[in-house]
């Protein structure tokens, strides 16, 4: 009789551990998604973010040369097109340093270790000067390893 006890509580005792080791299991794989959710917002917000931040300066551009025949206008207008430009110019600035001297291959390598952001000021960047094929390749590749889910090792 004592010896069937002892059994069912041992057989008790493994299923309530399985059932933990699930239960960890599957808290861990609800917290990385939530991670990898966030991660993805977290991109998407600064892509919209630096988007809509060119969009407002080509609005502004686009005022001051309708605006040029105004009177007064004048007297502004030459300070904020330089605030504009200058705007511009650091937010579009290429994150890889050197990048004019890279020839295609070194280019696409020092794309893969660029973030969102990164990525559209190299892809702009390219489409306004050397528009080569291979660094185009490396950036859509880059992006598709920034939406996939992070790798997880195995927790000792």
């Amino acid at each position: 009789m004592l010896d069937r006890i002892k059994e069912e509580f041992e057989g008790a005792q493994a299923r309530v551990r399985d059932v933990s080791g699930r239960i960890n299991d599957r808290s861990g794989s609800l917290v990385r998604s939530a991670r990898h959710q966030v991660h993805l917002a977290r991109g998407e917000s600064q892509e919209r973010l630096w988007k809509l931040e060119h969009q407002a300066l080509d609005l502004v551009d686009s005022v001051l040369e309708k605006a040029d025949d105004l009177p007064g206008v004048g007297l502004v207008s030459d300070s904020i097109e330089r605030i504009v430009e200058q705007r511009r110019d650091s937010s579009l600035a290429n994150p890889i340093e050197d990048y004019d001297g890279l020839n295609a291959r070194a280019a696409a390598a020092a794309v893969r270790e660029l973030g969102f952001v990164e990525l559209l000021k190299v892809e702009r960047y390219e489409k306004e000067n050397k528009a080569r094929k291979t660094v185009f390749e490396s950036i859509d590749r880059q992006r598709v390893l920034l939406t996939r889910e992070p790798y997880v090792e195995a927790v000792a």
